[in-house]
């Protein structure tokens, strides 16, 4: 355990390091573009004019980030030096895939050739994987990819979007999809925290516009017929279900769950490896209102998430286990503001009936999100490996680690308070453990 913390916080050390060399490397690289003209061929290439040339191709020299998992991704994740501009087809390319996303903005990561993104089996979640194989990253202003996305179309075939409560089998369910070959699988992509950020609740035109050019960038078009996008999207990003409901009328929407008590004791187990964690407990030590701050600047919005849309209250979580119990409630009450509006556009199914009869959980899946029921023999192989192997909470690291009992009484008191302001069921009654509108798996 102790070397664990150690290596987790010479880790910490060494990414404020970065953090502050790359402040410094911005400020000189700034200098220095205005000096060589690089600077305004950037501007110029800004213009719809210069469409043909309107995407920045950048050199990656260093990176940094201080959790690959937990953090967000931002554009200061890598210290770049400029190379080029391209056309922006260049993003078509396979090995090319979207980063992170502001209204202006539209930043992409260039694997090494022959290696593709979103290989689940080879990546567990998304944006660690982005982060850790770039070799070039690509910027373009958001209206160079609207206008690529008129002239070269939006993805072909059946969206499937993923929300869950965390720590549920997502990654899994992910790595089932993907074993069939015939389902590209996203597992958490970072732009879809960047679309939170932006957006929120709004379901205005413009949040419509920026929404559907981010996820038909993000879903290429593929030669393979009926070819199925599964979309995993982490709790917080679950405010945007009413948006993507309305956008996408024909996508299928699962919502996979867990016990609460199981998510937040596995949660609050892996947080001992999290960089982000232990940085937070630290920051607390001093100021609990800044490492607030702090985590939500890395992570997600908690009063947003949860305080933002209820009636106003003074009274916040404070307990560890209730604070993290924040993920799945919020969660499961975007749930039901879809579920109450119209039970047929979403489906919930439980992480237990997937390990204890997966067959048949595939097959009723399958025949919901239009897959053959032929492939669930290929997707069972997913079953063998840990979902997770290459990542810090993979099954082997975290075996020395025993799952906290939950929920302490004040922890108890205020997962009861905060059921009461989000109005929904009390979730640690076991007669609210299974969610209305959760599928049956009968013979």
């Amino acid at each position: 355990m102790l070397r664990i913390l150690l290596g987790v916080f010479l880790h910490t050390v060494r990414y404020m390091c970065y953090y502050c060399i790359n402040m410094f490397f911005l400020y000189v690289r700034e200098v220095w573009w205005w000096i060589n003209g690089i600077h305004t061929a950037v501007k110029h290439s800004r213009k719809s004019e210069n469409y043909a040339r309107s995407a920045q191709v950048l050199s990656i020299v260093a990176r940094g980030k201080l959790d690959e998992i937990g953090c967000r991704n931002f554009v200061t994740d890598f210290m770049c030096c400029h190379e080029k501009f391209e056309h922006p087809q260049i993003v078509r390319r396979p090995e090319v895939s979207l980063y992170h996303v502001t209204q202006d903005n539209a930043m992409f990561v260039k694997y090494p050739d022959g290696i593709l993104p979103w290989n689940v089996d080879m990546y567990s979640f998304s944006r660690a994987e982005q982060f850790k194989m770039a070799e070039k990253v690509i910027i373009m202003p958001m209206a160079s990819a609207q206008r690529l996305v008129q002239e070269s179309g939006s993805a072909q075939g059946h969206i499937i979007f993923l929300p869950m409560t965390a720590r549920c089998g997502s990654t899994l369910m992910c790595s089932m999809f993907n074993k069939t070959g015939c389902s590209v699988a996203y597992s958490e992509p970072g732009v879809l925290s960047d679309l939170v950020r932006m957006f929120g609740t709004r379901k205005d035109s413009k949040a419509a516009e920026v929404v559907k050019t981010t996820l038909a960038v993000l879903c290429k078009p593929d030669s393979r017929q009926g070819l199925k996008h599964l979309i995993k999207m982490q709790p917080h990003e679950t405010l945007l279900l009413p948006l993507l409901t309305r956008l996408y009328p024909s996508a299928s929407f699962l919502f996979l769950y867990r016990n609460i008590c199981d998510v937040v004791s596995s949660l609050l187990r892996i947080g001992v490896k999290s960089p982000l964690s232990i940085a937070y407990v630290l920051i607390s030590i001093f100021n609990k209102n800044a490492a607030m701050r702090y985590m939500e600047y890395h992570m997600f919005d908690r009063y947003q998430f949860i305080y933002g849309r209820v009636k106003p209250t003074s009274r916040k979580a404070t307990a560890p286990d209730s604070s993290t119990a924040e993920f799945h409630l919020g969660a499961v009450r975007s749930y039901f503001d879809i579920y109450n509006d119209d039970p047929k556009r979403i489906a919930a199914i439980r992480y237990d009936d997937m390990v204890q009869q997966p067959e048949l959980f595939l097959k009723t899946v399958f025949e919901y999100c239009h897959l053959s029921t032929e492939l669930v023999p290929k997707a069972l192989k997913a079953l063998e490996v840990d979902s997770q192997e290459r990542s810090y909470v993979n099954k082997a690291g975290l075996s020395g680690f025993a799952f906290p009992p939950v929920p302490s009484d004040v922890g108890r008191e205020e997962i009861h308070f905060l059921c009461d302001l989000l109005e929904i069921p009390q979730m640690l009654e076991e007669e609210n453990s299974i969610l209305p509108g959760t599928m049956i798996f009968q013979e």
